[in-house]
């Protein structure tokens, strides 16, 4: 681990800030529901861009299953379904009576704008750790695809790159193999490299899940900007846990990303989304 690493990691964690105004994806094509419905007959549906194992996709798929534990739902998925195909896919959910469909997003320009949240917001946390931080963006062309994550990843710590956004899978892999640091991205990562993952943003898709169920079921569903459902406030974000970084990390360190979580929570520092393309340094 190289001398500047735990700095680095401080505010990097505080990356997180890009997950404070998340929206989420919801379409309900539940137009022809009247009065209250039992949630154990809603018929509720996914369909996912990319395969589930994809964080993003993952987070929303792990919330609609213990809605499925919960709330007693019917709960139907499609993954991997190209762009041109989600309108059909939604309308054959929607004629089979479903009531709530859900999806990861459903145009391209929404797909990159997530994904810049997110690396702006690491890259902003790094020079607020350390204003000398030079940041480098690789894009690999796919929401889905390790083995050139991993190639990306490689070719980034042979430059020279310290710690390591895992924004995609496969990244981590590379993290640990030439033994630098990575922030994972979306779940708690830590068990795919626990000497290698410090933390990461943890997005929680249960509130929102939540409340789109029980409003569709009681009949009472309005259309409605559901983002803020992925707030930290709300429990829809959060930043994962040290685990066996606990111990290694300095306290003041710890201190830190601590002050910068209760200022959000409190709102003393609002967080800015920069949408903008990421750029190297």
């Amino acid at each position: 681990m190289r001398s500047d690493a735990p700095a680095l990691s401080a505010c990097l964690a505080m990356g997180r800030r890009g997950l404070l105004r998340f929206g989420a994806a919801v379409a309900v094509l539940g137009s022809g529901l009247s009065g209250a419905r039992a949630a154990a007959g809603l018929k509720v549906a996914a369909v996912f861009s990319t395969p589930i194992e994809e964080p993003w996709d993952n987070q929303i798929h792990v919330a609609l299953l213990k809605a499925k534990q919960e709330h007693g739902i019917d709960y139907q998925w499609s993954e991997n379904v190209a762009s041109a195909d989600f309108g059909r896919v939604l309308r054959e959910y929607a004629e089979k009576g479903t009531g709530l469909i859900m999806g990861d997003a459903f145009e391209a320009e929404q797909m990159a704008r997530r994904v810049a949240r997110l690396v702006n917001a690491f890259n902003a946390g790094a020079r607020e750790a350390n204003p000398a931080v030079k940041c480098k963006v690789t894009f690999i062309g796919s929401f889905f695809d390790p083995p050139k994550a991993k190639e990306a990843a490689l070719a980034q710590i042979d430059a020279g790159a310290d710690v390591l956004y895992a924004e995609r899978f496969g990244v981590i892999e590379a993290a640990k193999e030439k033994g630098v640091l990575a922030i994972s991205n979306m779940s708690d990562q830590s068990s795919l490299a626990p000497d290698t993952v410090v933390t990461g943003p943890v997005w929680d898709m249960w509130p929102t899940v939540d409340v789109a169920v029980r409003t569709v079921t009681a009949g009472v569903y309005t259309a409605q900007d559901l983002g803020s459902f992925s707030t930290m406030t709300k429990g829809g974000s959060f930043l994962a846990p040290f685990h066996a970084w606990e111990q290694k990390l300095p306290v003041d360190v710890k201190d830190l990303v601590a002050k910068k979580r209760d200022e959000i929570l409190a709102g003393d520092f609002r967080v800015t989304v920069d949408e903008s393309t990421p750029k190297s340094d």
